[in-house]
Formats: C-alpha cells, structure tokens, sequence
C-alpha cells in the first residue's frame, strides 16, 4: 500500500502546484471592452454636397469609446481622415443590447477609409445584419440634418454584457417635482460659457454662436422625456426650453437618489443602459444632437459625464 500511496501523492504533486499557482487576473490583463452602437448611416450622392439632395443609408457599426483599464476614453476624431481608420481596431465582435438583453450578434470590420467627418468611427457589418423594426422612432434619432425616419440605434459592447442592474426604464415626473431648481442649474451652468464654438465641419470650417439666450415665461417650459432607476432611485430629466433661436432646447439633468440636481448637457436623448464593463452599475448612453454636430455620450449611474464622442457636418 505504500508504494501505491507514494505513487498518487508523486501525481498530485504537479497537479496541487499547478492549481496553487493560478493566480487572479490582473486589471492590466484585463482585455479592452469596445462600445459603439448599430445605426443607419448617411451615405451621400457623390453629387448632394448641400442639405437637399439624394441620400442612402446603411447599416453600420460605430465604434466610438473604449475602456483599457479603469478610465473610459472616447476614440480619436482627427481631422485626416485618410489616416482616421488607423484609430479604430480591424475587427471586433460585438452584442447589440437592448433594456437589459443581448439582441443581437455580430462582427465587424474596419472601413478601408471614410469620405466624410460623419463616418469617422464607422464600421463595415455584413449584409445579413439586420436592425429589429420595432426600434423604428420617425426621425427623433435622424440626427441634426433629420432629413427621414430612422431606428433607433442599439448600443453595442465587446465585452459580452447587456445587463441594466439598475433597470432604467422610461417614467413620468413626479407630479409635484418643481421645474424651478432646474432652470436655476440650467442658468449656473449657462454662465459659464460665453461663446460656442463648434467643431470643424467637412469643408474645414469652424461655425460659431453665441451662447443660448433664455427668455422665457416659466409657464413655457415644459417636462420632456423622464427615466428612474428601479434600483438606485436615481432620474434623468428633460427640460423642454424654448430659446431665442425660436427653437426648443432639450437640457438634460441627472438627479441623484439624495434629490441633488446636476446637469448633464443639451440635446441628449437616452438610447439605453447597462453593466458594460462589469462594474455592477449601469451606464448611460445618450444621442447628441445638435446644431453643425451630432454624436453620442457616456454617462455613469452617478451622472458624471465620462466620454463624448461627435463629429461636424458641412
């Protein structure tokens, strides 16, 4: 019996020292989770350089932020774009996600170059790939040109998660939640910028504007869309303002479970959220549209606003 016990212990031996040194992954061994969305993207006759002309849209995958190792980071926007598609990775494999589920698989590839500012980040996707009808929205998501009725676009995450853990779903402001604290908020974060200047467009050129001119009768603002977090209690809520531009500006806010009001920006519309990066809380993501610029943001449950990514238009 010795021999036989001696025999076994020599066999455990490799396998009790192999085991022993398994260790945790590192964070810095952790690999680089990619989100990005599945959209409808704008592809102009060669000949429609203006607003009004013939257009065509695509399916696509956009690739726009990463997390390396403990930060968010929005990918670069040069302005060369015959060297832009060296920014992006070759391939990814992506999930389509959807209020908590994955609703969708697929791959994609890198463009081989982009013709216009608006393509940066885009991703070819092959034609079988197909965006779910019900996500159909008229033109809320059209972005700033809104020229027809598109789908909403779905986020898409490399790192295979699409779980909301803390079910955002779209709700009604409380009756008595006053717009006053709001506005108030709005008017702090206005006073600090002076001038806006946008980004560079497709010809090269930068349009500016002055800062937004708020007057206004406070019977003529008004609730927009509304979202709570079944877990956390948090909100993010839209304030309607109309501007002297004779336009409507939808200021978007965040308001944390102790009822404190931060501001997250202007024309930003909620796509969807969830436990990308396996942090157990979700993240926002918003669509950004506004004038000369359309693009998407980041947002963690806490409201602080982590990455954008934009781009211009002629």
């Amino acid at each position: 019996m010795k021999p036989l016990f001696a025999i076994a212990l020599l066999l455990a031996v490799p396998a009790l020292a192999e085991k022993k040194e398994r260790k945790p992954r590192s964070i810095l061994d952790r690999p680089t989770i990619y989100v990005g969305v599945l959209e409808e993207l704008r592809e102009r006759d060669a000949n429609a350089r203006t607003n009004v002309g013939t257009a065509n849209y695509k399916i696509h995958a956009r690739v726009m932020f990463k997390k390396p190792i403990t930060e968010w980071e929005g990918l670069p926007r040069r302005r060369d774009l015959s060297e832009a598609p060296n920014d992006f990775p070759p391939k990814l494999v992506w999930s389509a996600c959807y209020q908590g589920k994955r609703v969708l698989s697929f791959e994609s590839f890198n463009a081989p170059g982009y013709r216009f500012l608006s393509h940066i980040g885009s991703h070819l996707v092959p034609p079988g790939v197909r965006m779910p009808a019900a996500d159909a929205e008229g033109n809320k998501f059209a972005g700033w040109r809104e020229e027809k009725e598109n789908r909403r676009p779905l986020v898409a995450t490399t790192g295979g998660r699409c779980d909301d853990v803390d079910y955002w779903r779209k709700d009604e402001p409380p009756a008595k939640l006053s717009q006053i604290p709001f506005m108030i908020k709005l008017k702090e974060e206005l006073a600090k910028t002076t001038w806006i200047e946008y980004p560079e467009n497709e010809n090269g050129n930068v349009a500016h504007g002055g800062t937004k001119n708020y007057k206004f009768r406070e019977t003529e603002v008004k609730w927009g869309e509304f979202y709570s977090s079944r877990r956390t209690k948090a909100q993010v809520a839209t304030l309607v303002v109309p501007g002297s531009d004779k336009r409507t500006h939808d200021e978007v806010f965040f308001i944390a479970p102790n009822g404190e009001i931060s501001y997250i920006g202007s024309s930003l519309y909620f796509l969807d959220a969830a436990d990308y990066d396996g942090s157990a809380l979700s993240t926002l993501m918003f669509r950004m549209q506004s004038q000369f610029r359309d693009g998407y943001v980041l947002v963690d449950g806490n409201g602080r606003r982590l990455a954008d990514f934009h781009w211009g238009y002629e």
